[in-house]
């Protein structure tokens, strides 16, 4: 083996060692945020870019903000909502937990763990038929959205003894 193979195969081992270093930082951030959204207290993580903030709850809307990723989730803004008789199940998912929906290119950056929870029950129970939805678009290379109505929303809710805010005046936090 002469010098330019050693030298080439030791920046080889070095991409490759660093690939496998920026990976498992990757998973530890990703394990440290779960962990800390599944505590009821107020956590700070820090990870490869810096500080996040997790600030985690329930369902009672008591949650002013939360920052996912260093962006900002903002608490619902009910009035707008009750005018809405249609959402996407991306939407619906964060609205259930008080938070305003993203945009939809962004929403899968900025999804607790609890949101992303809720939006996969919502598609299952969509898929088992238990959730009607009012329409579906399919985009290729892209992937499904599927829209419920209100109407829906509140007869699936009925049925499960769910009581998300947006949907239900009465359980909304003064």
């Amino acid at each position: 083996m002469d010098t330019s193979d050693l030298i080439a195969l030791l920046a080889a081992t070095g991409t490759v060692a660093g690939a496998i270093i920026a990976w498992l930082a990757f998973k530890k951030k990703e394990s440290n945020k779960d962990e800390g959204q599944h505590n009821n207290q107020h956590n700070t993580i820090s990870n490869i870019t810096g500080s996040t903030t997790f600030l985690s709850g329930d369902n009672t809307g008591t949650i002013s903000n939360i920052s996912v990723l260093n962006q900002e989730l903002q608490k619902v803004n009910f009035p707008e909502e009750d005018q809405r008789n249609e959402w996407k199940i991306y939407e619906v998912a964060f609205l259930w937990h008080d938070y305003e929906p993203p945009a939809s290119e962004a929403h899968f950056n900025k999804m607790t763990r609890k949101v992303e929870e809720t939006k996969a029950m919502l598609h299952l129970a969509a898929e088992e038929g238990e959730l009607l939805l009012s329409r579906e678009i399919s985009i290729e290379n892209v992937g499904l959205t599927r829209f419920v109505s209100r109407q829906s929303l509140i007869e699936f809710c009925n049925k499960n003894n769910y009581q998300p805010a947006f949907l239900f005046p009465s359980a909304r936090a003064n």
